[in-house]
Protein backbone atom coordinates (compact mmCIF):
# COMPACT_ATOMS: atom_id res chain seq x y z
CA UNK A 1 0.00 0.00 0.00
CA UNK A 2 1.66 3.51 -0.78
CA UNK A 3 0.12 6.67 0.39
CA UNK A 4 -0.21 9.33 -2.22
CA UNK A 5 -1.33 13.21 -2.29
CA UNK A 6 -1.93 15.13 0.88
CA UNK A 7 -1.65 12.03 3.20
CA UNK A 8 1.47 11.35 4.80
CA UNK A 9 0.67 7.80 6.33
CA UNK A 10 -1.98 5.49 6.46
CA UNK A 11 -3.24 3.56 9.08
CA UNK A 12 -5.47 0.81 9.46
CA UNK A 13 -7.32 0.09 12.02
CA UNK A 14 -10.22 -2.43 13.08
CA UNK A 15 -12.68 -0.57 15.37
CA UNK A 16 -15.52 -2.68 16.90
CA UNK A 17 -18.03 0.35 15.94
CA UNK A 18 -18.29 3.48 14.11
CA UNK A 19 -18.11 4.82 18.13
CA UNK A 20 -14.94 3.08 18.84
CA UNK A 21 -13.68 4.26 15.47
CA UNK A 22 -14.77 7.94 16.27
CA UNK A 23 -12.42 7.81 19.75
CA UNK A 24 -9.55 6.56 17.92
CA UNK A 25 -9.48 9.32 15.39
CA UNK A 26 -10.18 11.74 18.78
CA UNK A 27 -7.16 10.55 20.15
CA UNK A 28 -5.65 10.39 17.37
CA UNK A 29 -6.04 14.34 16.39
CA UNK A 30 -3.67 15.18 19.11
CA UNK A 31 -0.98 14.53 16.69
CA UNK A 32 -2.38 16.91 13.86
CA UNK A 33 -5.34 16.73 11.45
CA UNK A 34 -6.73 13.29 10.28
CA UNK A 35 -8.66 12.18 7.71
CA UNK A 36 -10.83 9.23 7.90
CA UNK A 37 -11.95 6.84 4.96
CA UNK A 38 -13.87 3.93 5.29
CA UNK A 39 -12.97 0.54 2.86
CA UNK A 40 -15.85 -1.64 2.72
CA UNK A 41 -14.50 -4.40 1.02
CA UNK A 42 -10.85 -5.00 -0.97
CA UNK A 43 -9.76 -6.50 -4.03
CA UNK A 44 -6.24 -7.39 -4.73
CA UNK A 45 -4.61 -6.50 -7.95
CA UNK A 46 -2.02 -8.56 -9.51
CA UNK A 47 -0.16 -7.10 -12.26
CA UNK A 48 -0.02 -9.09 -15.48
CA UNK A 49 3.67 -8.38 -16.20
CA UNK A 50 3.37 -10.24 -19.44
CA UNK A 51 0.77 -7.48 -21.18
CA UNK A 52 1.35 -4.49 -19.05
CA UNK A 53 -1.94 -4.41 -17.63
CA UNK A 54 -3.73 -5.05 -13.94
CA UNK A 55 -5.86 -7.73 -13.65
CA UNK A 56 -8.26 -8.13 -10.93
CA UNK A 57 -7.44 -11.01 -8.47
CA UNK A 58 -10.13 -12.84 -6.56
CA UNK A 59 -10.55 -11.81 -2.76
Amino acid sequence: MSTTGDDCCTLKVAATSMTHLEQVVNDLTGFGGTTTNIVYSQRDFTPDVGHGVMRLGSA
